[in-house]
């Protein structure tokens, strides 16, 4: 694959995290908006880079159309924190 530019690294790593929270892709506006672009059209110039280099597929008539196509290596694990355990000795049933 291609190598990617700095602002083409930091859309694909929205992607990820936002679809790891979120469960569906980011909208353009939202991907603007996340990282300070002036407009979406901006966002759209660079997912088209990106699916032409191979990382995503893009489909038509969906405004949520992002697909990753590769598994990218996770920088750090997300593992929320839900409880506490009791500690000691089991108890028998």
């Amino acid at each position: 694959m291609q190598t990617l530019t700095t602002r083409q690294q930091q859309v694909l790593e929205l992607i990820r995290s936002w679809l790891q929270q979120h469960g569906a892709p980011p909208t353009r506006v939202e991907i603007a908006q996340a990282l300070g672009f002036r407009s979406a059209t901006a966002a759209e110039d660079h997912l088209r880079a990106l699916a032409r280099k191979g990382y995503l597929e893009l489909s038509r008539g969906r405004n949520r159309n992002i697909r990753l196509l590769h598994n990218l290596p996770q920088t750090d694990a997300d593992v929320p924190l839900i409880g506490q355990v009791a500690a000691g000795s089991p108890l028998l049933a």
